[in-house]
C-alpha cells in the first residue's frame, strides 16, 4: 500500500472554522478513556483533535461541546454522532513538542456554528 506524504497543518494562532469530521473514543495505557473529537478546518487537508475525558455531564468540557447540539438531561443519553458535520469555529496555539510544531484546539473554544 502506498501513503501519501502530508505537510504538517500547522495553523497561525487564533480563531479558526472548520467541520467536525469525526468522533473517535480512546483509551490511555493507564486505562483513562477519552473522546477525540476531529476538526479538519476550513482551506486544509488534515484534521486536529479535540481531546477532552470520556465523562458527560453539564459541567464537563465534552458536556460543554454536547450541550451546544441538545439539552443534557441526567440519566439520559447522547449520540455523538449528532456532531459529525457540524460546522464550528476555535481557537489554536501552536505548540512545539520533540516532534515538532504542532497545532493544537485550546480547552474550551470548540463552538459550533451555525
Amino acid at each position: 500500500m502506498k501513503h501519501l506524504i502530508k505537510t504538517p497543518n500547522v495553523l497561525e494562532d487564533g480563531m479558526h472554522v472548520g467541520t467536525i469530521t469525526r468522533v473517535v473514543p480512546r483509551t490511555t495505557p493507564q486505562n483513562y478513556k477519552y473522546i477525540d473529537i476531529f476538526v479538519k478546518p476550513d482551506n486544509t487537508e488534515s484534521e486536529i483533535p479535540y481531546s477532552t475525558p470520556d465523562n458527560v455531564s453539564v459541567n464537563s468540557k465534552l458536556g460543554k461541546v454536547f450541550e451546544q447540539v441538545q439539552k443534557l438531561i441526567p440519566g439520559e443519553e447522547f449520540d455523538d454522532i449528532l456532531l459529525i458535520g457540524k460546522k464550528v469555529s476555535f481557537m489554536t496555539i501552536q505548540e512545539k513538542t520533540d516532534k515538532g510544531i504542532f497545532s493544537r484546539i485550546l480547552d474550551n473554544t470548540l463552538k459550533i456554528v451555525n
